[in-house]
């Protein structure tokens, strides 16, 4: 038996009409909901999808989503080229993390964070590197660094 924790997912861009099926398959199958505690959201047209968007992008959560992910739909939006940040909650012996992905990436960026205050920590041995490298007049690495951390 997996883990479970709260997890939310926010999903952005631009999706081709071709591409609407197969985004709908995967979130009725992802049991998922557009607020926490409501039940599945099972959306079977575009309107319905549209009707549960947050400002310009689709947000989604599970209070209990196994070890805090969703991979079919993370795969998903990957293949589809739509953006997405994954927040989920911790526990006894597992971190907070924060996932993004955003088109032209190869593999989604994990930091650990926070799904309830929505802040992402940074680790300070990356941080001191970045310094070292400003110290050192290396600006494009520190910038390199520093984005990914961004």
């Amino acid at each position: 038996m997996s883990e479970r924790f709260a997890t939310c997912i926010s999903i952005g861009g631009k999706l081709h009409r071709r591409d609407l099926p197969r985004l709908l398959e995967t979130i009725r199958a992802a049991d998922v909901a557009c607020d926490w505690g409501d039940a599945a959201f099972k959306p079977h047209s575009g309107d319905e999808l549209v009707a549960d968007l947050k400002g310009r992008k689709l947000w989604l959560c599970n209070d209990e989503a196994g070890w805090g992910e969703f991979p079919a739909l993370e795969n998903t939006c990957r293949a589809l080229r739509l953006a997405y940040t994954r927040r989920s909650d911790g526990g006894v012996a597992y971190d907070a993390d924060v996932v993004e992905w955003r088109p032209g990436m190869r593999e989604p960026l994990v930091r650990v964070g926070s799904n309830q205050c929505h802040t992402t920590f940074v680790p300070t041995s990356d941080v001191a590197q970045a310094l070292r490298h400003l110290e050192a007049g290396r600006i494009t690495h520190a910038r390199a660094l520093l984005r990914t951390l961004c």
